[in-house]
């Protein structure tokens, strides 16, 4: 009983319930009756570009089209023969000219692409035979040609490749491209030597025919030169060669002054070489004599008088002096400036002029620069060679101030280490100055 009450009520409701459902149903299906197609797209900027390609043809479609025409047209042009060029219809000089769908059935093709930039070029290649199909075509002019010919040979469809020759035996056929030379294939024509060359003149060819003179030289004529006003042409012609003359002449002048300065030039040059070459010569010739030692004291002083005005400079006399006779083994108390040695001569040069010790300074600074400016007995060479100087009366206070405060670049190989290697010595003479001044 309990389960027919439940049934009872399930009944009741679904009854219930159905005309909702009925309700609900013929909603729906008059919704999606009434319902249209989807408005269009009235605001969009790609509307333009939709309806300017809505027959655009994909390539694949376009691709399938052109196969199936290339199969139809080798169809039908197997059954009936090659077609008629078509007619223009793609050029600026022509209009449409009939129906497009007519034409199409017609030529069985597909249509011509509308909205492609080689529309011109598909419709002039429209009647393109294929290269295989055009080999298969019958040629018109075979026929004629006979069938009975025998091959010859201009003939390349034999298998043998040879040229055909009744004229020889069967077993002496040569082919086509016979390379032989013209006595090979002729032998029964003897050779013929070609005629010499004749290389004579015309005069000892024909003894006949008399001596021609050859014609004068055609001579320029000048140009009349422009007369000048109240002139004739004579004078204007004297004018002209007077002035060209002049030209001349001026033009030979100025040549041979050119070449005189030129060789005024090379005999002043060869002269000062030979000058300097003398100089030279003389140079070496007084180091020698002054850097033996053979003449010392009032004998070298007389020596070097008579030869003051050709006595190369005191710093090269002493630097060769102490190189010659000393070497690498400088002496540091300087004997060679005594009186009785080198002293006196030396002395006499110089005189009261401070240049002249700054020279012997100098020479002496280039000697110790040679030796690498060497420290004896715990001085330094240089400074000990200066002391000795002044000790001799050779230099005196002037003349070392000088030295110290030249900066001259003639001089300055090894200034800088000289400097720092006398600086005891400048300060005692400081000193010294000092205490003259105090007494």
């Amino acid at each position: 009983a309990k389960v027919a009450l439940e049934e009872e009520q399930f009944r009741a409701a679904r009854d219930a319930a159905r005309p909702e459902e009925d309700r609900n149903r013929d909603r729906d299906q008059n919704r999606d009756r009434d319902r249209g197609p989807p408005p269009m797209v009235q605001n969009s900027r790609f509307m333009d570009a939709v309806n300017a390609d809505a027959d655009y043809v994909p390539p694949a479609q376009r691709n399938e089209r052109q196969k199936q025409f290339e199969e139809d047209r080798n169809v039908d042009r197997d059954a009936h023969g090659p077609p008629a060029p078509p007619t223009a219809r793609n050029t600026r000089w022509q209009g449409d000219g009939g129906d497009r769908d007519t034409d199409r059935n017609q030529n069985r093709g597909p249509p011509l692409v509308q909205n492609s930039r080689f529309t011109d070029a598909v419709a002039a290649d429209a009647d393109y035979v294929p290269a295989a199909q055009r080999n298969e075509r019958p040629r018109p002019f075979e026929d004629d040609r006979g069938g009975d010919r025998r091959p010859g040979p201009g003939d390349r469809d034999r298998d043998d490749r040879r040229a055909y020759d009744d004229r020889r035996p069967y077993d002496d056929r040569r082919p086509y491209d016979d390379r032989r030379s013209f006595q090979e294939r002729r032998p029964d024509r003897s050779d013929r030597p070609s005629p010499p060359a004749d290389r004579r003149s015309f005069q000892d060819r024909r003894p006949d025919r008399p001596d021609r003179p050859s014609p004068p030289p055609v001579r320029s004529v000048p140009d009349a030169p422009l007369a000048l006003p109240g002139e004739n042409s004579a004078a204007a012609l004297a004018r002209v060669e007077k002035k060209k003359k002049e030209e001349e002449e001026r033009k030979r002048n100025q040549e041979e002054a050119a070449a005189a300065a030129t060789q005024a030039a090379e005999e002043a040059r060869k002269e000062a070489e030979d000058q300097a070459r003398k100089a030279k010569e003389l140079e070496a010739e007084i180091l020698e004599v002054f850097c033996s030692g053979k003449m010392q004291g009032k004998e070298l002083d007389a020596w070097c008088q008579e030869r003051r005005q050709v006595l190369p400079p005191l710093q090269l006399l002493v630097k060769e002096m102490l190189v010659e006779q000393n070497g690498v083994n400088p002496d540091t108390e300087c004997k060679w400036g005594e009186a009785q040695a080198y002293g006196e001569a030396l002395i006499a040069l110089i005189g009261d002029e401070v240049p002249q010790m700054m020279e012997i300074l100098w020479g002496i600074q280039k000697y110790c620069d040679t030796i690498g400016f060497p420290k004896l007995n715990g001085e330094y060479v240089l400074q000990a060679m200066f002391r000795a100087m002044y000790q001799h009366d050779i230099v005196d206070d002037d003349g070392f101030a000088e030295w110290k405060e030249d900066e001259s670049e003639e001089n300055e190989l090894g200034k800088v280490k000289a400097i720092i290697q006398t600086v005891e010595w400048f300060n005692w003479l400081e000193e010294d100055d000092d205490s003259e001044e105090e007494e």
